[in-house]
C-alpha cells in the first residue's frame, strides 16, 4: 500500500469517526403514524409492507406536487411550505438560497449530503452562477439549518431506525427538491439539472424520476438501495445496530424500496435525460458494490449513465485534492448538458487538468 493511500486510509477514518459523533442511536420503531397508518395495527410489518408495494405500484402520485405552491422570495431567500405534513414545525417550511443568473434557459438545484450545512455548499452554488451565467437554488433538507428543531435532530429527521419516519422524511425531501425545480421552471428555465451529493443524490434521483421538468443530474456518491447503504455503511451503524435486532437486511431493504433509486431509475427510460454519478474508490459509506449495482441498473434500463471515479473514499472527496476533481467532474457534466463551452478562467483550467494527474477515470454505463 502506497504511503498516499494510507494517508487516505487515515484521514477517511478520522472523518467517519468525525461524522458518527453528531449521530446518536435511537430504539426501533416501525413509524406507521408518521405515515398515517393505524400505529395499533396488530401487524406492523404487514401493515408497513402494504402501504409500501402501494406507493410503489403509485410512485407518481406519492411524489406528486399539488397545482399551486405558494412561494415567497425575499432577495436570495426563496420560501414555501412543504407539500408533506410533518411534526416538526421548522422542517414545515422549505428553504433554499438562490443565486440569480443572466441566462433563464437553464437553471440548477443543489441537494446538499445528510447533515451538511447548506451555506457549505454555497461556493459550488456561486462558481455555477458564475461560470454559466445561470439561476442556482440550493436548498436545506427537513431538519437542517433553519429546518432543524434542535442542534442535534438533523440526523435522526432524516434518517433513523424509525422506518416511517425516514421514508416520510426522504419522501419529503425529494417533493421539496420537485417543487424547487418547478419554480425555476416558473422563472422561465426551460432545462433544469440537479447536483447532489451522498443523500441528495438518493433524493435528486427520487425527483428526477418523478418531475419531468428535472433533465439532468450529477450526483456525487450513488447506491441502488437506501436500507442496503444503510445497513452496510460506515455512517449509518447505530442504525443497523437498532434495527437488526427485529429485520434482517433484505426485510429492511424490502421496507425502504419506496425510497431507493434503483426501484425507479427504469422510470427514466422513456425520458430523455443524462446524468453522471461521482463514487469514490475506496468508499465505506456507499460501498462500491451498491454503486456497481446502480450502474447496472441504468444500463439495463437503457439509461444513459457517465461514471466517474476519484481513489479516494466517502468523506474524503471533499478534501485536496479529491474536492476540486469532483468539482470538476461537476462542470465538466454542465457543460456537456448546457452544450456551451465556456471561456475558462484559471481555477477551472487548472481543475480539468487535474484528472490525469490524480487518477481519475471515467467510464460509461
Amino acid at each position: 500500500m502506497s504511503l498516499l493511500q494510507k494517508y487516505i486510509d487515515w484521514h477517511e477514518a478520522r472523518l467517519i469517526r468525525k461524522h458518527n459523533g453528531l449521530k446518536r442511536e435511537e430504539p426501533f420503531a416501525w413509524g406507521l403514524s408518521e405515515l398515517g397508518l393505524d400505529a395499533a395495527a396488530s401487524d406492523p410489518a404487514q401493515t408497513l409492507s402494504e402501504y409500501v408495494k402501494k406507493h410503489l405500484a403509485a410512485s407518481d402520485e406519492f411524489y406528486a406536487l399539488p397545482a399551486q405552491i405558494e412561494y415567497s422570495r425575499a432577495g436570495s431567500q426563496l420560501t414555501f411550505p412543504s407539500t408533506v405534513e410533518v411534526d416538526s414545525p421548522s422542517s414545515r417550511i422549505v428553504h433554499a438560497r438562490v443565486y440569480a443568473g443572466a441566462r433563464s434557459d437553464h437553471g440548477v438545484v443543489i441537494v446538499p449530503h445528510w447533515n451538511a450545512r447548506g451555506e457549505i455548499y454555497d461556493a459550488l452554488a456561486w462558481l455555477i452562477h458564475r461560470v454559466f451565467g445561470i439561476t442556482v437554488a440550493r436548498i436545506s433538507l427537513p431538519g437542517h439549518d433553519r429546518r432543524a428543531a434542535g442542534l442535534d435532530t438533523a440526523a435522526r429527521e432524516v434518517c433513523s431506525a424509525n422506518l416511517g419516519r425516514t421514508i416520510r422524511s426522504v419522501r419529503q425531501s425529494a417533493v421539496d427538491v420537485s417543487a424547487v425545480a418547478r419554480w425555476l421552471h416558473a422563472q422561465g428555465c426551460s432545462s433544469i439539472a440537479l447536483v447532489g451529493a451522498s443523500l441528495g443524490s438518493c433524493v435528486g434521483t427520487l425527483s428526477m424520476a418523478h418531475e419531468p421538468l428535472i433533465t439532468s443530474a450529477c450526483f456525487v456518491h450513488s447506491c441502488a438501495s437506501f436500507g442496503e447503504a444503510v445497513w452496510t455503511g460506515a455512517a449509518t451503524q447505530h442504525v443497523r445496530r437498532a434495527v437488526e435486532k427485529h429485520l434482517a437486511l433484505r426485510q429492511l431493504a424490502a421496507y425502504w424500496d419506496l425510497i431507493s433509486p434503483g426501484s425507479f431509475v427504469p422510470k427514466l427510460a422513456s425520458r430523455a435525460t443524462n446524468t453522471t454519478i461521482i463514487s469514490a474508490r475506496n468508499d465505506a459509506v456507499f460501498i462500491p458494490e451498491l454503486t456497481a449495482r446502480l450502474r447496472l441498473i441504468y444500463k439495463r434500463s437503457g439509461v444513459p449513465l457517465r461514471h466517474v471515479v476519484v481513489p479516494c473514499g466517502h468523506y474524503s472527496i471533499g478534501s485536496f485534492p479529491f474536492g476540486l476533481a469532483a468539482m470538476e467532474a461537476i462542470m465538466h457534466h454542465l457543460q456537456d448538458w448546457m452544450r456551451v463551452r465556456t471561456a475558462r478562467p484559471l481555477p477551472l483550467r487548472v481543475l480539468h487538468a487535474l484528472p490525469s494527474a490524480i487518477g481519475l477515470s471515467r467510464v460509461h454505463a
